[in-house]
């Protein structure tokens, strides 16, 4: 079994080992964080828990994008050493420059006590750091702290706090603290693709928890607006997966049959871009926009086309919008 004089040793570890940044419980978290989670001995497992899972959906996140050129910012200022900074440099993901050196160094899937690490390793240090912990049980009056914030637009960890503090009886924390901060920022892509518009990532995360549901059977309206198949609506009954009735006064019918379920319209978004996007002529451009239901995770309004520079909302498009309104047989409640 691990000793927390060992944990102590392997947190330390690992803040310098993430690209990131690591300091002692500041006075004041950067805007936007949340409060950190303090865990006892009887609720650790359950911290542990929800954090894992957020981990795995941001993870998933980022790996969907494909980003391997990019650049950051890179802060520690782990316990007992001297806060530095730097910008980080990625190709290939690998780290090809890091301004100043100063004392931290790249040294490919290496890392030592000065190393920086690329977004993707980041990600396999903290699976590490969560499967280190589910190992390490806490001793009397000790807390595990785990805070974690992910950035919304490319989904990497940008803010971490972790690990273990003692307590006095009232739950202020008293003397030191061995707890990391670590921060990224300011991540911009080498090369963002200046022909595409298109959230991959949140529509991959948002297929996937559509069909974690296992929706078989569904009934939703439909309407499609002007630039697609005309101005018209429709009720949609769906059964065993298959679109099995479209409503009397529908004048795109064929349209809504072609559509399908909730699922055949994320398989048809998806298809468009993976045929289209690598055969768009110069001066085109994607779109594909989507506005999905956080609770049931369907898209709400999805517009999908090519157009040219710029390219206006509209214009040679296909739009529609969906209100979901039973799944399963079961009538849907909405906020």
């Amino acid at each position: 079994m691990t000793t927390m004089a060992n944990f102590v040793q392997f947190s330390l570890f690992l803040a310098v080992a993430f690209s990131i940044t690591a300091c002692s419980i500041p006075n004041e978290q950067p805007s936007g964080s949340s409060e950190a989670k303090v865990a006892t001995s009887q609720s650790a497992e359950d911290i542990l828990s929800a954090a894992r899972e957020k981990f795995d959906h941001e993870q998933a996140a980022w790996k969907a994008q494909g980003l391997s050129d990019y650049s950051f910012i890179y802060l520690v200022r782990a316990p007992l050493t001297a806060a530095s900074n730097a910008f980080v440099t990625v190709a290939g993901d690998t780290i090809t420059r890091i301004d100043p050196p100063a004392d931290f160094k790249a040294r490919g899937n290496r890392t030592d006590d000065r190393g920086i690490k690329t977004v993707s390793d980041i990600y396999i240090g903290l699976f590490n750091f969560f499967e280190e912990c589910r190992e390490i049980p806490l001793k009397e009056g000790e807390k595990l702290v785990i805070d974690i914030r992910y950035n919304e637009q490319y989904h990497y960890p940008e803010y971490l706090e972790y690990g273990v503090i003692p307590q006095d009886i009232s739950g202020k924390v008293i003397g030191g603290s061995p707890v990391i901060c670590i921060e990224v920022s300011d991540l911009q892509p080498a090369n963002p693709a200046p022909n595409l518009i298109f959230d991959l990532a949140k529509f991959n995360l948002e297929r996937a928890a559509w069909e974690a549901q296992g929706v078989t059977d569904s009934q939703f309206r439909a309407e499609t607006f002007p630039d697609a198949y005309g101005d018209d609506s429709a009720n949609v009954w769906v059964a065993d997966g298959k679109v099995i009735q479209v409503s009397d006064g529908a004048d795109s019918k064929a349209f809504f049959y072609e559509m399908g379920s909730i699922s055949d319209i994320y398989t048809r978004i998806f298809n468009f871009y993976e045929q289209n996007y690598p055969a768009l002529k110069e001066g085109e451009k994607m779109v594909i926009y989507a506005r999905y239901d956080e609770k049931y995770h369907y898209p709400r309004y999805v517009e999908y086309g090519i157009v040219g520079q710029p390219p206006f909302i509209g214009a040679g498009t296909t739009n529609m919008a969906i209100v979901l309104d039973h799944i399963n047989g079961e009538l849907l409640s909405y906020p």
